[in-house]
This record gives structure tokens, C-alpha cells and sequence, in this order.
């Protein structure tokens, strides 16, 4: 599919609940993304905790179900607003494509 800046689509509910900086209050994001595969997954992992190695940091590394490719952030609610939820999830229905693959190849 292929989308033209005419034909795309966007998200510009005006939501007081909607965070508009970084802060702890807003624990809600909602989003379209892709969730790697396993194989990914423990791929990333690898890489991670060779780098952690490698440079010793000390971070905590993401829990693994939550790795994700986000293609386009939403927003993020004090709480999830119900017509934002049902609004995303109607365009989500509409979305049509073959599978690819998608390799990342830059650190």
C-alpha cells in the first residue's frame, strides 16, 4: 500500500487527559507497532547484553515482551479514553499488507 500525504491518515483528537511532556502521571500510551518475532527478540537481547558487556552499563535492560517497533505513537492517557480506543481500533481494521521483512542493520 502504498500512502500519499493526501490519503494519510491522523490523529489529532484534542484530549485534555493527553500528555503533552514527559511525565509519570501519563502510563497509557497508545500506539501502532510491530512486535518482532522470537528470533528477533532473543537477537536483540544478545546484542543488548553484549553491549551492556562491552560498555559497562548498568541499566536494566526492557522486560522482552514489551520490545516492540513503534510506527506511529497516538498518545499517552491518565487513563485510555474509549473513543481514542475505538477510533484506532477501526483504522486498524482497515489496514491491508503482505507480510515483509524488515531488517535493521545500523546500531
Amino acid at each position: 500500500m502504498v500512502w500519499s500525504s493526501m490519503s494519510q491518515l491522523s490523529f489529532d483528537w484534542k484530549d485534555p487527559e493527553k500528555r503533552s511532556n514527559r511525565n509519570e502521571e501519563y502510563r497509557h500510551p497508545l500506539f501502532f507497532g510491530f512486535r518482532p518475532s522470537a528470533k528477533a527478540v532473543s537477537e536483540s537481547i544478545e546484542i543488548a547484553q553484549s553491549r551492556q558487556a562491552a560498555h559497562s552499563l548498568t541499566g536494566r535492560l526492557r522486560p522482552h515482551e514489551l520490545l516492540h517497533l513503534t510506527l506511529n505513537g497516538i498518545g499517552a492517557y491518565r487513563r485510555l479514553p474509549d473513543d481514542v480506543i475505538f477510533g484506532a481500533a477501526q483504522v486498524a481494521a482497515t489496514v491491508r499488507a503482505r507480510s515483509f521483512e524488515l531488517k535493521l542493520d545500523r546500531p
